[in-house]
């Protein structure tokens, strides 16, 4: 599945009544991307959810500081690209990429972005080098991890 980077906190509103993704760009791309929190952060877009919750109704917006970065947080369905959208998050001369079923992960997934759409390159949590599969760990972390994990309870400290 392909996935698509959002500087903070426009990642975290899709999942909190964001409906459209605003971009100077079109597509014909159609299904389910991964949202991808980029470790950029626009105070700009935060002052303005901020200022505009009343009408965006949001919920709770986080600190600063709350923000996920770098991970890939949920997924949504693309279900249409247009301009003009009747969305109170469309910005004027841009198109907008109509969002639907948003997901939001228990637990983000650290992986490296890129502009426009992307195939994730996924990072180990311990690490932070590349990885081929969804778990946590790179096969290197996981192997230190499993025998360390085997020498406590194994092969001496708890056995």
């Amino acid at each position: 599945m392909k996935a698509i980077s959002l500087t903070e906190p426009m990642a975290w509103a899709i999942f909190h009544g964001k409906d459209i993704e605003n971009r100077t760009w079109p597509t014909k791309f159609r299904g389910r991307v991964y949202i991808h929190a980029s470790k950029g952060f626009n105070k700009e877009h935060y002052r303005w959810i901020c200022e505009n919750n009343n009408r965006l109704v949001c919920g709770d917006i986080p600190f600063e500081y709350e923000f996920v970065h770098g991970a890939i947080i949920g997924e949504v369905t693309i279900v249409d690209c247009v301009q003009h959208h009747g969305s109170r998050w469309a910005m004027e001369g841009q198109w907008q990429f109509v969002l639907e079923n948003p997901v939001l992960y228990d637990k983000s997934i650290p992986c490296k972005g890129m502009r426009k759409f992307f195939e994730p390159v996924l990072l180990c949590s311990k690490c932070g080098k590349e990885k081929r599969e969804w778990d946590g760990l790179c096969q290197m972390c996981w192997e230190a991890y499993c025998s360390a994990e085997w020498w406590r309870t194994e092969g001496g400290l708890l056995a």
